[in-house]
């Protein structure tokens, strides 16, 4: 009977082990993936930031001449600017979510480990329990035996 005790709390903990690597696998390639996204996201600031960087100097070049200049050009330049400035803005919000998510995804991972190692901690003493019981079963029925 505590044989298969014993055997359903392994069994349960081999279950609730896997079923922790399976999910730390998981988050680690969501952690993989985001940090990816990360990467793209940085790639896109960096090229809309050049493209900023050039409107700028369009804008000024359009300035220094502007009397050959179409104001309704200028506007359309200005707007172009602030299309870009908010693409980057939200580039830059989504690329904070997913850092925070990726940290997130760390720490549920840590917390799993550390579920892990107390539910390992739990079973030896179940186990260490389970054996000292056995021990007591034994010697009681050895005095039964022997009278």
């Amino acid at each position: 009977m505590f044989g298969v005790i014993e055997q359903n709390s392994a069994g349960a903990l081999e279950n609730t082990f896997g079923a922790s690597q399976l999910e730390i696998t998981k988050l680690q390639q969501s952690v993989d993936e985001l940090r990816g996204e990360s990467r793209l996201l940085k790639a896109q600031v960096k090229a809309q930031a050049k493209d900023l960087s050039q409107s700028k100097r369009c804008i000024e070049e359009v300035t220094e001449k502007k009397g050959f200049a179409n104001t309704n050009q200028l506007s359309a330049l200005r707007q172009e600017l602030d299309e870009t400035k908010d693409v980057i803005l939200e580039l830059k919000n989504k690329l904070i979510l997913k850092e925070n998510v990726a940290t997130v995804a760390m720490g549920v991972k840590d917390a799993s480990e550390k579920s892990l190692r107390l539910a390992d901690l739990r079973n030896s003493k179940q186990r260490e329990w389970l054996e000292d019981l056995s021990r007591q079963l034994e010697s009681v029925m050895q005095k039964d035996l022997q009278n």
